[in-house]
């Protein structure tokens, strides 16, 4: 089991590639989070070069599509490990929220398909790829996603995004200066 120091050390020795898919770039591997450790709110002139479109006392809308948006760390895609239970309730170190929320399609499923097909989402080696690997299962086979996934979706998603949140205080920093924005 990795903490933070060797995850980050591990990080460090991934390789990363670029792949022009249709109009996006698919980046393989991981590039390192840089996290700042120090819980600090952006000020308005901080705030203002991240977006300068963006008052903070007019609700704006954000969008974080996209990893390298400025608010990409956002996006469930970026590359920000999580540290999440997995399927047998041991901790595991999730290369991103995306490669958590798909393994969760198929989470208690006694399908040895369904386990296979987890096993390939945690080596996914982008979120990208986690994602099709997730997403491709559950439209190919859909009687292998767990049966109560339409509910239990919402709360899978809000506990992956509060660890990354909490595990990164930079991102939280930044989450909070969007106070009253869409």
């Amino acid at each position: 089991e990795l903490g933070m120091v060797e995850m980050t050390q591990a990080l460090r020795l991934h390789d990363v590639s670029y792949e022009q898919v249709g109009p996006d770039m698919l980046i393989s591997g991981f590039l390192e989070p840089i996290p700042d450790l120090r819980l600090t709110v952006p000020s308005l002139s901080e705030t203002t070069k991240i977006d300068p479109a963006l008052n903070p006392y007019e609700s704006g809308i954000i969008s974080f599509y996209k990893t390298w948006d400025p608010y990409g760390s956002f996006s469930n895609f970026s590359p920000h490990p999580v540290e999440m239970p997995d399927e047998g309730g041991d901790y595991f170190m999730w290369l991103s929220v995306e490669h958590y929320y798909q393994a969760q399609k198929f989470y208690g499923v006694q399908d040895p398909v369904a386990q296979d097909c987890v096993l390939a989402i945690k080596s996914a080696k982008s979120p990208e790829e986690a994602a099709r690997i997730g997403r491709k299962m559950q439209r190919e086979q859909p009687g292998l996603v767990r049966s109560d996934w339409a509910t239990a979706k919402i709360n899978v998603m809000y506990r992956a995004l509060k660890c990354k949140f909490s595990m990164y205080p930079h991102l939280n920093s930044m989450l909070l200066s969007t106070a009253g924005s869409v």
